[in-house]
């Protein structure tokens, strides 16, 4: 028996969708024509286009709403589908129920061709919520979500093309009943009809619950509650934990950027294709051709905060050269100019007769304009123009708060 058919009658009358959590979820989603929901429950969060709704509990798919998506009583670790059935697979609030989330994992590894999207709680934060921290530790041991840490969540998700999280702030009227979302009105706690829809509570010590409740009861007619947490009531909404993590499978339009040394080389050439060629098949269930791989290659766009280059000033870098070439193996580019070497991961631009010794990194972004504003709101300063060269894209140097000068880079236009 699943554990939703213990706990999750009702489930539908305190755990509806809340809509800002709605438009985060769905979101990166849009563009997917077809969409599986896993540990769907009772529907909350299915974009429009979901082909199927999987869910190991009879009571959830019997509380799921008229024209809803078709579902099957099926769990996360063994979806009843092909491989690549579906652009996406969604999985809301639900990870750290799974028995294996590494099997759950993979399976929405095979059955999504294009994007994975999942709503997890962060055990980090979540830890530290007031109703856990001051009321209930107790029940840290028994929480399900604190068996998900978000690193193993990202570890599992590894290998993809790329991987983003996302913090979701709960609104402070937020309308799916889960163990954060009331925290700004803490009566309700004390409703056993609104705990009954949280899985917090599911294997928990009733007198463990019922001292905790008590004293939060008595803090709240005392007005103690309130002044200690007088800051929570000016606040609209606020980050409880949830993490929205987007994995891409296809290189669009962030692919990773896989470089090897010497970059041009055969030998690195073939070693790239033997890398891509065993990921694809991990995903896509075959080999990448060396067609789709040299494809690959020359979309090379490495992702916002990754160092792209390298400015180094000296007096003389003919001696720079000989002395990075034999500590850390820089050779002369081979399709730039004579002040060009490359490191394992990126190249580095030598200026000879430099009055002063100095080091500059170049980071990527994804929007060079909209990254120059951010550096002088949080009190950097744009040094000089933008410039633009062909093959390197758009840049412009920059110092932060405290002088530290680096540059900003979007590579490609």
């Amino acid at each position: 028996m699943s554990k939703y058919d213990r706990i999750g009658h009702g489930y539908a009358r305190t755990r509806r969708p809340d809509p800002h959590i709605t438009a985060a979820v769905q979101a990166p989603l849009a563009g997917m024509t077809s969409v599986v929901n896993v540990g769907a429950g009772a529907g909350s969060y299915e974009p429009v286009q979901t082909m199927l709704a999987v869910e190991p509990s009879a009571v959830m798919i019997d509380q799921r709403p008229p024209g809803a998506a078709p579902a099957t009583q099926a769990s996360a670790e063994a979806i009843p589908l092909r491989d690549a059935a579906a652009d996406a697979a969604m999985a809301v609030l639900t990870v750290h129920h799974w028995d294996d989330l590494e099997a759950g994992i993979g399976e929405l590894r095979r059955i999504a061709r294009r994007r994975i999207v999942v709503l997890a709680p962060d055990p980090a934060v979540t830890a530290r919520y007031w109703l856990m921290h001051e009321y209930l530790p107790q029940l840290a041991s028994t929480d399900p979500s604190a068996a998900v840490p978000l690193d193993r969540l990202v570890a599992a998700l590894y290998g993809a093309v790329r991987t983003s999280v996302t913090p979701v702030p709960v609104p402070h009227d937020c309308t799916d009943g889960f163990a954060a979302a009331f925290w700004r009105r803490p009566e309700a706690y004390l409703d056993p009809a609104v705990r009954a829809g949280m899985s917090l509570f599911a294997n928990a010590d009733p007198d463990v619950v019922t001292a905790g409740l008590d004293q939060l009861a008595q803090d709240l007619h005392s007005g103690a509650w309130r002044r200690r947490h007088a800051d929570l009531l000016a606040l609209d909404e606020l980050d409880t934990g949830l993490r929205l993590l987007v994995t891409d499978l296809v290189p669009s339009p962030h692919p990773v950027v896989i470089e090897v040394v010497p970059p041009g080389s055969r030998a690195g050439r073939l070693a790239l294709r033997e890398y891509v060629s065993d990921v694809a098949s991990r995903f896509y269930g075959r080999p990448a051709s060396h067609a789709e791989v040299d494809a690959a290659l020359l979309e090379e766009i490495p992702m916002t905060g990754e160092p792209t280059y390298i400015e180094l000033g000296v007096t003389d870098a003919d001696a720079a050269r000989t002395f990075y070439g034999a500590l850390l193996g820089w050779h002369p580019s081979g399709s730039s100019g004579p002040g060009q070497v490359d490191t394992p991961a990126l190249s580095v631009g030598i200026h000879d007769q430099d009055p002063k010794a100095w080091f500059e990194v170049f980071f990527a972004v994804d929007d060079l304009d909209a990254s120059l504003a951010q550096v002088t709101s949080l009190g950097g300063t744009v040094e000089g123009e933008i410039h633009v060269e062909d093959g390197f894209g758009r840049w412009c140097e920059c110092t932060d708060d405290q002088g530290v000068r680096f540059g900003l880079r979007q590579q490609h236009t």
